[in-house]
Formats: C-alpha cells, sequence, structure tokens
C-alpha cells in the first residue's frame, strides 16, 4: 500500500518522527555494549529491524527488515538538512 501523505506527514510529525528513529538508533547502540547480557543480541537485532521498518516514511519504498542502511534517500535528506533537521540516524 503506497503512503501517498508523506509529505504532509513529515510536514506535521517530521520532528517526532525524527526523534523517534533517532531513539530507536540509541537504543540499538546501548543494547550493542552489552557483553555479557544472553538477550541483548536478539534485542539489538529487533530493534535494528523496528527502525528499518519505521523508515518507511522518508524512503520512496517499503523497506525489509536488515536490509542494510535505512538513510533517507538524498532529496530527502537535502529537504531535511534545508528545513534544519537532521537525517535519522539509523
Amino acid at each position: 500500500m503506497p503512503f501517498d501523505e508523506r509529505a504532509e506527514f513529515l510536514e506535521e510529525r517530521g520532528d517526532t518522527y525524527t526523534g523517534a528513529l533517532n531513539a530507536l538508533a540509541r537504543l540499538e547502540g546501548e543494547l550493542d555494549r552489552l557483553k555479557n547480557i544472553d538477550e541483548a543480541p536478539g534485542l539489538r537485532k529487533r530493534t535494528a529491524d523496528i527502525a528499518t521498518i519505521s523508515s518507511f516514511c522518508s524512503n520512496r519504498r517499503t523497506p525489509t527488515p536488515s536490509s542494510g542502511s535505512s538513510a533517507a534517500p538524498p532529496a530527502e535528506s537535502a529537504r531535511l538538512r534545508k528545513r534544519g533537521r537532521a537525517e535519522p540516524a539509523i
């Protein structure tokens, strides 16, 4: 199902959306630092998958979990920089 209201969503909720993606990235990093916790690798992978799936608003196609980088496409990145927003750090 295409996300036709992407631009409107990002205009109205872009700060919250970017904040949520950044929080997931921070959580993934913290989970990566846990060495003696058996559940940490699974939780880190799940966090990365959620971030990838959630990044569909800044991507032009529907992402798949663990498919690599989930950074915004170049045009979207330029738009975010122009508006003073950081690209999601995923």
